[in-house]
């Protein structure tokens, strides 16, 4: 007996939902309600649109004119003697057109762009095809063309943006430079109220030691006068008491007595000296 272990089972049953692929497609489709003379009355399709191709359930093809609100008429593209009234018809979602290349040169063709002179296979698929590498070139060309679009509005946006930015810039150094300018006129005007201001001091200091200097030569001029007056006064008492003792033979006496009147002049002389 073979014995078959859960994870063997649940990786399979993962590998099943991995591999699982489910396409949805919705169809617009409808039914016959009648068909004659190469006329066909279809019910449904409500989304169909006018001049668009349908396609009924034995092949044939046809284009929807006549929308209506309960029926759409559908001209046949062929005989359409194998549709019935109760077959289903579906949208094919495009719009009737002939593709045109240099292979439908010289051949006949039918409505539907199938040839019909026994030359060889339908041109249509050709012509899709041909149609479809154009159309696809063209879509690349678009998409490059809105790629480059894009990224020219986004270079744009960012052109803009650092326009802006620097007229931000521009006008932020204008505002600095004028602030600037305005700090710069400030500290002129204060360093000259500050200058008159110590120019004033010193005006005021100047007159002020005028005004000492002078009063201490005036001082200094009345100190001499008193200095000048008591050493003239001592000097008549010394002369006086020079004669008196000189008078009276008292040499030794006289001599001392000299020397302090020198002395007393000299002083007086270096004491004057300081006022000058």
């Amino acid at each position: 007996m073979v014995t078959i272990r859960a994870d063997e089972i649940s990786n399979i049953i993962r590998e099943r939902i991995e591999q699982y692929n489910r396409d949805v497609t919705i169809v617009n489709t409808g039914t016959v309600l009648q068909v004659g003379d190469g006329i066909a009355r279809i019910h449904g399709l409500d989304e169909v649109m006018a001049g668009e191709l349908v396609e009924f359930e034995e092949g044939t093809i046809g284009i929807a004119l006549n929308l209506e609100s309960n029926n759409v008429g559908v001209v046949l593209m062929g005989d359409g003697l194998m549709i019935q009234e109760g077959s289903s018809v579906k949208a094919t979602g495009k719009i009737a057109q002939i593709p045109v290349s240099e292979a439908y040169l010289g051949r006949v063709i039918n409505a539907l762009a199938k040839p019909i002179d026994g030359r060889g296979k339908s041109l249509f698929c050709q012509a899709i095809q041909k149609n479809n590498i154009t159309h696809r070139k063209v879509l690349e060309l678009r998409k490059t063309t809105r790629q480059a679009v894009a990224e020219a509005e986004a270079k744009m946006a960012e052109l803009e943006e650092a326009r802006k930015q620097m007229a931000e810039i521009r006008s932020e150094n204008s505002r600095l430079a004028g602030l600037v300018n305005l700090a710069e006129a400030e500290k002129q005007k204060a360093a000259i109220v500050l200058k008159d201001k110590y120019l004033r001091e010193l005006v005021k200091l100047e007159k002020k030691k005028a005004t000492e200097i002078t009063q201490l030569k005036e001082s200094a001029k009345g100190a001499e006068k008193k200095g000048f007056k008591k050493a003239d006064d001592a000097y008549v008492k010394q002369c006086e008491a020079a004669k008196e003792l000189f008078f009276n033979n008292n040499f030794l006496k006289v001599q001392t007595l000299m020397k302090t009147l020198l002395l007393r002049i000299l002083w007086l002389s270096m004491w004057t000296r300081q006022f000058d």
